[in-house]
């Protein structure tokens, strides 16, 4: 998780990015000084500690926000500029809430972009932090929709949990012809972080080309070192393809 303010270092770029982010954190410091003066019951509530990406995303693009939120998370409220969230994404539970950015946002044409108010409220409080939103970008293309994954090398009985070392079958629609050019990633929660196989972006999962087509991925299922040897765990798994929106759902994996 990161908060958009990491130390700046001599030499640095000063992106947007970052400026946003520090306007974000004082305006959001302002509204709390000014509730905390009016005597605001929920001034001090720290119900959202976080978001990724930190600062700034596109209308219709994934967000995700950290803190401290009932379960399921049906059981939040969620607006966006006024927009409420009704659908939560794979993944989503009581430390990370993961959803689409409401397109219905209108973002001003002129800027390309639009400070809007993200509000959660749950049975532990309220809360509300700032957040800059971006005119969305047409991707090249389509996204890819995840229908079902199962374990190929079923050795357990049950073809419906994966289990590492071995190959598993992703179907769905709109993957990449190319099978080098699927992006698959496994995301395990581990307290209020998530870990996400491949550790480093060069070095991809293991993808069959000679078994993956536009309608199904062959990958083998990366060791989870953060599950017990023996035992299983909940675990998303993501594909994504280049400006496309990714698409995930959560499965049970067996480390062997």
């Amino acid at each position: 998780m990161a908060n958009g303010l990491a130390p700046v270092n001599p030499g640095d770029l000063i992106t947007s990015d970052l400026m946003n982010g520090i306007l974000a954190k004082i305006r959001d410091m302002d509204t709390r000084i000014g509730k905390l003066e009016e005597g605001g019951a929920s001034a001090v509530g720290a119900i959202i500690s976080g978001f990724d990406p930190p600062s700034q995303v596109e209308v219709g693009k994934p967000l995700t926000v950290f803190g401290k939120f009932d379960f399921p998370p049906s059981f939040n409220t969620v607006t966006i500029d006024g927009k409420q969230i009704t659908d939560y994404r794979a993944g989503s539970n009581d430390s990370q809430l993961i959803f689409l950015v409401p397109t219905s946002i209108g973002i001003p044409s002129s800027v390309g972009s639009k400070s809007v108010k993200i509000l959660v409220h749950t049975s532990k409080g309220d809360d509300e932090r700032s957040y800059l939103l971006l005119s969305s970008t047409q991707s090249s293309v389509p996204n890819p929709s995840i229908n079902s994954i199962l374990n190929l090398e079923d050795t357990i009985g049950d073809p419906t949990t994966l289990q590492t070392g071995k190959k598993a079958k992703i179907t769905g629609v709109n993957f990449a012809g190319d099978p080098s050019a699927n992006i698959v990633k496994f995301k395990i929660q581990r307290g209020a972080t998530t870990v996400t196989y491949p550790k480093d972006v060069n070095s991809p999962l293991a993808i069959d080309p000679a078994n993956t087509t536009t309608a199904q991925i062959v990958v083998t299922v990366p060791t989870i070192t953060e599950i017990a040897p023996g035992s299983t765990s909940p675990v998303v798994v993501e594909v994504g393809v280049g400006t496309a929106v990714p698409d995930s759902k959560t499965v049970n994996v067996i480390r062997l």
